[in-house]
């Protein structure tokens, strides 16, 4: 797997992402991208509070099928 790591918004560039990418990747990873932008990454540790209403979408799936 390859995987760019251009400059982008700090909220975005955070170590969970680092994480998530490294350990989905099937055997090899080539990360790509300056050295400052992945030790901002491992940097990073802010977590974003993510509101996708997921919770609430699988609901309304089961209830629809009762």
């Amino acid at each position: 797997m390859i995987m760019p790591l251009l400059t982008g918004p700090r909220m975005l560039f955070n170590r969970n992402l680092l994480y998530t990418g490294i350990t989905r990747a099937r055997g090899c990873v080539t990360i790509l991208g300056s050295s400052q932008t992945v030790q901002g990454m491992i940097d990073n540790v802010s977590e974003n509070q993510r509101y996708t209403a997921l919770d609430e979408r699988i609901r309304e799936m089961y209830a629809e099928e009762e």
